[in-house]
């Protein structure tokens, strides 16, 4: 069994929007950050290993890089990804 815990972030001067996972044991084994791939919300793939590695006894965060999802774009970054959209995910 694991719950999860939404959880922001700054870097960069950006806030970033995350899941840690976290199991049920006490202490947690250890700390992991999944990442996705630069383009994907954390829904479609970081949730999923995050959540199974929780289930194994880690504590686990997800969570969207900046500019994608639910995170804020970094100051500064705007220009560099110029026509790209933001990616969400609905349930």
């Amino acid at each position: 069994m694991t719950h999860r815990q939404d959880v922001t972030f700054e870097a960069g001067g950006a806030k970033l929007v995350g899941h840690l996972y976290l199991p049920d044991t006490e202490p947690p084994a250890a700390g992991v950050v999944v990442a996705g791939t630069w383009t994907s919300v954390k829904e479609l793939m970081a949730d999923r290993y995050a959540e199974r590695l929780a289930r194994r006894g880690y504590a686990a965060l997800s969570f969207d890089f900046t500019g994608v999802g639910e995170s804020e774009e970094s100051p500064g970054t705007a220009s560099h990804r110029s026509g790209r959209s933001r990616t969400s995910v609905t349930r």
